[in-house]
């Protein structure tokens, strides 16, 4: 019985004893209850073992009374086996089996009713237990199969669960299913204490392979011509506050740069891509200076100045040409007039005064007066400085073969100080005077009256010195 009841306990014995079996344990009660065996006696009654029953015994002595009876035990142990479909038999390890009719045991009619009703409650409550904590164990689990399916891969999951469990779910495909984004919370993230970030600092290199790009360049600068360059907005942009102003302000797609040939804005959009002016023939550098001081590209107007000044110092001093001194000259002029900055005349005229040809560079300068601009002789007048000599004696030659007093050279005259020139070579007064004289008498009235007046002028700064 004790055996029947650990089997009940641990789930073996799933079923009560059936009617049957009750009345065979009632019938077999007036058997005799004990037997002899050869090495040792023992009497079993269902009183006994009605308590050891685990419910009657505490969880501390079960365990005690275990030990004892395994220390007990002999190799002609009883063990009791209860029948699940009739009735409950006594087997022993020394004899084989016997009959049922008489192989039970001596068991009291009453007692045993009553413990049948016991272990028939008992197992049942058991049985609810166990499917209970079998139903909370069981946990549903997922089989991924995969399976193609047009574009794209769609996984679906095969829950193993019953049909009332709350996981038990249809799986729909999700081929078709539109992919949302988080709803909208109305809250804003932002991060503290980030560093500032620096400015874009020309010059930088951006890659000339950009330039040509036509999906990155969306400006066109259009040339004399009718020629069309095209450039990146932004980098535009980071170069020359005009162009920001163009781009992002008016908005503008087309930039007319008629003034300028093609190929001096195709340098100039080299530079400001690659952040290095690259080499600039003489015949462009004017446009390409002129361009980066109208669109105001400060770091390109640095380098061209530089330019300027290496070219200057490139030339030799001991074997000089007239064409290498003329074009510093003109540029210096040009940037003068035009930009009206100086650091560039400053650079043509000390050139100039180290050589050793300054008087012919004037004198030849002066072979095309009639060509000259104002802003021009001003630069030959700060030239000469003091010697004015240097001014004169080109004026005399060619008044020798004049036949009217040009208007450069009143402006050369009333601009130079012949005072100072007089009182050092008057004999060269005298002669440019007396040209001045016979050619105003041979071309008007207002040539010779202006060469009197510049006369009495000449006189009174004389005398006052």
């Amino acid at each position: 019985y004790q055996r029947r009841v650990r089997e009940v306990k641990v789930g073996v014995v799933k079923t009560p004893p059936t009617q049957g079996s009750r009345q065979a344990l009632e019938s077999d009660t007036t058997a005799d209850a004990s037997l002899s065996y050869s090495n040792a006696t023992s009497t079993a009654s269902l009183e006994d073992v009605t308590d050891l029953h685990p419910k009657n015994i505490p969880k501390k002595a079960t365990k005690n009374k275990r030990k004892e009876n395994n220390m007990n035990k002999t190799p002609t142990e009883v063990k009791l086996k209860v029948d699940n479909a009739s009735s409950s038999t006594l087997v022993s390890d020394a004899k084989p089996q016997q009959s049922e009719q008489s192989a039970t045991p001596d068991l009291h009619k009453p007692e045993a009713n009553l413990n049948d009703i016991s272990v028939q409650e008992m197992a049942k409550q058991e049985n609810e237990q166990n499917e209970k904590v079998k139903k909370k164990k069981k946990k549903p689990r997922a089989k991924k199969n995969i399976t193609d399916g047009g574009d794209s891969n769609v996984i679906a999951c095969q829950l193993d669960v019953s049909d009332d469990h709350p996981l038990q779910r249809d799986v729909t495909d999700t081929k078709n299913e539109e992919i949302k984004g988080p709803e909208p919370i109305g809250k804003i993230l932002s991060l503290d204490g980030q560093n500032e970030p620096s400015s874009a600092l020309v010059p930088i290199n951006f890659g000339l392979e950009l330039l040509e790009s036509s999906t990155h360049n969306n400006v066109q600068l259009i040339a004399a011509g009718g020629a069309i360059v095209r450039a990146n907005s932004v980098i535009l942009s980071l170069n020359s506050s005009v162009f920001h102003r163009i781009t992002t302000k008016l908005e503008l797609e087309e930039v007319e740069m008629t003034e300028f040939s093609e190929q001096p804005i195709k340098i100039f959009l080299e530079a400001i891509y690659t952040g290095k002016l690259p080499d600039v023939p003489s015949e462009c550098f004017r446009d390409v200076n002129k361009i980066s001081h109208a669109f105001k590209v400060k770091w390109m107007e640095a380098r061209c100045f530089e330019m300027f000044y290496a070219f200057s110092e490139s030339i030799d001093s001991r074997c000089l040409d007239y064409a290498d001194l003329l074009y510093i000259f003109e540029e210096a002029a040009f940037v003068l007039s035009k930009l009206n900055k100086r650091e560039f005349l400053m650079v043509a005229l000390d050139k100039i005064k180290s050589s050793l040809y300054r008087t012919d560079f004037i004198d030849q300068y002066l072979q095309q007066l009639d060509h000259r601009e104002q802003h021009q002789l001003e630069m030959i007048i700060e030239l000469a400085e003091v010697n004015v000599e240097m001014i004169v004696w080109p004026l005399i030659k060619q008044l020798e073969t004049a036949t009217s007093i040009s208007k450069n050279t009143k402006f050369l005259l009333e601009k130079s100080d012949l005072s100072l020139f007089w009182i050092s070579h008057p004999k060269t007064i005298d002669r440019l005077f007396e040209e001045l004289g016979r050619v105003g008498e041979m071309s008007s009235s207002n040539d010779l009256r202006w060469a009197f007046e510049l006369l009495n002028k000449t006189k009174r700064n004389d005398s006052s010195t």
